[in-house]
């Protein structure tokens, strides 16, 4: 298991509850979307604001969700959920990651 991403790890820990499966891949990939856009339409940008609270309030369900993982075996959480530069980067991977075995469901 230990050659396992920490996106196959999160999703097993939640494997015995798949709703909250498909929730962490829905908000990740809807996260992780909107990511992107706020890098297009930059900080000036019309509609800015609301894109920024829409990436947080996501951001915040699935870090509950990790929380959940953390009770059911997943490690690593710290490194996701730290509030920092390091921390939103690997949250940002996280999420590119689960993002991508939504897309190949």
């Amino acid at each position: 298991m230990s050659g396992t991403s920490p996106a196959e790890r999160l999703l097993e820990a939640l494997s015995h509850e798949t709703g909250k499966q498909h929730e962490l891949l829905f908000y990740a990939t809807f996260a992780y979307r909107t990511f992107g856009l706020m890098q297009r339409v930059g900080p000036g940008g019309e509609g800015f604001g609301r894109l920024q609270q829409t990436f947080s309030e996501a951001v915040t369900k699935i870090r509950a969700l990790i929380g959940e993982a953390v009770s059911h075996g997943f490690w690593g959480a710290d490194k996701l959920t730290e509030i920092s530069h390091t921390g939103m980067a690997n949250l940002l991977d996280l999420m590119r990651d689960l993002a991508r075995i939504k897309q190949a469901e």
